[in-house]
């Protein structure tokens, strides 16, 4: 497979750089997993934008985002194509990325031809096939060929011209491609062409170890200080973008695009909760006031003392358990999320209808036995009876 000539560059938020070779003519952006890219972070949204690569352009198109998508500050209009420039920076939610067009120079060459062909020569009427002339019907004779239906005589030959020899026509050749060597993260264009204050973002290795006196130490790095209402949503702060949906005699109006700021905060919010509601069915990824509605839905009553991660899994794993609800599994993984550790069901021959439920903690793990004794009630069935024996609790 050629190498692709365009590279796309990801600059994640911890400041992680990646690098990734286009070679399909489309490439699509967003939260989801059919996405080529996927982001994963709430600002984007599910399909967010896409890339055409046009030969040796490639044109960005926002896919009616919630956040859109941002070059210079400036957001682009949906469903428009905007053509990039090599090392060009759009941002996506927190994301900052630029496609890089390998110089011409770099790319594999066109084919050449390795020696000039030699023109080729008209077939004489002896040589030439018949198809050519069924086809030349009604036209006029080549020189030297005798009229339609008539003996073929033989052209008189000048003696005082040298023979010309025949050769094959020789088709140009092309030059292979050298072997692609490395991952492809390894970009092989110039770092320059990046924006700059990517370079910065990502820290020189440290010097080699020296001779030199060690100098002052470095100065504690600030804390980040929490975003603004509107860097949270991405509420411009200058204009308001409902003045594009207004008639073009109001669209220069600086003081309605100002005016319209105050709806924009209102109702920007409610949209990005429409556009990303997906996310608050998803037990991994809802916000923790959203998970008690989860289980209501499911007919459940989260126990608000267990920790957030285990409320995220017992919801993750409801419909199982209650496919396993009054058998041996169900009841040991119910109790293997809230313990940490997979329980030990005995059902004893000598004492129907009843079982013994033995928990052996890791070394100076603690449980609620109030807790586990609640699992119990909930995952048994109705006519059996149970002991419960914790060993190891610290």
């Amino acid at each position: 497979m050629a190498e692709s000539p365009h590279t796309l560059h990801i600059l994640y938020p911890d400041g992680t750089h990646h690098a990734i070779s286009i070679v399909q003519a489309t490439f699509t952006f967003g939260r989801g997993p059919e996405n080529d890219l996927q982001l994963p972070d709430a600002q984007v949204s599910r399909r967010h934008a896409r890339l055409l690569v046009e030969d040796e352009h490639v044109v960005l198109i926002d896919l009616k985002s919630a956040n859109g998508t941002m070059i210079a500050g400036d957001r682009l209009d949906a469903e428009v194509p905007h053509r990039l420039r090599s090392g060009q920076e759009f941002v996506i939610g927190p994301y900052r990325l630029a496609v890089v067009s390998a110089p011409k120079t770099d790319r594999p060459p066109r084919p050449t031809e390795s020696a000039p062909a030699t023109e080729p020569e008209l077939p004489t009427p002896a040589t030439r096939p018949r198809e050519m002339d069924e086809v030349r019907l009604g036209a006029e004779p080549l020189p030297g060929e005798p009229p339609a239906g008539g003996p073929a005589e033989e052209p008189e030959k000048d003696e005082s011209r040298p023979a010309r020899e025949s050769r094959p026509l020789r088709l140009p050749q092309t030059t292979p491609l050298p072997p692609q060597s490395g991952t492809p993260d390894e970009v092989r264009v110039g770092v320059e062409e990046l924006p700059r204050s990517w370079t910065e973002a990502v820290s020189p290795p440290p010097p080699p170890p020296g001779d030199e006196p060690p100098g002052p130490p470095p100065s504690p790095v600030p804390e980040a200080s929490p975003l603004r209402f509107d860097e949270v949503f991405g509420i411009p702060t200058d204009e308001s973008r409902y003045l594009q949906y207004l008639p073009p005699i109001y669209q220069n109006q600086p003081f309605l695009g100002r005016f319209l700021l105050a709806s924009e905060a209102v109702l920007t919010p409610i949209e990005q909760i429409v556009d990303n509601f997906d996310l608050y069915l998803d037990p991994a990824e809802a916000p923790p006031f959203f998970l008690n509605e989860l289980a209501a839905w499911l007919g459940l009553t989260l126990d608000e003392n267990w920790p957030v991660e285990k409320r995220r899994m017992i919801l993750a794993e409801a419909a199982v358990l209650y496919l396993r609800r009054g058998t041996p599994a169900g009841l040991a993984r119910h109790i293997e999320i809230y313990a940490d550790v997979a329980p030990e069901i005995l059902e004893p021959d000598d004492k129907p209808n009843h079982f013994e439920v033995i928990l052996r903690l890791k070394k100076g793990a603690r449980v609620d036995r109030g807790t586990i004794d609640r699992i119990i009630l909930a995952g048994k069935p109705a006519h059996a009876t149970y002991t419960l024996q914790i060993v190891g609790e610290g």
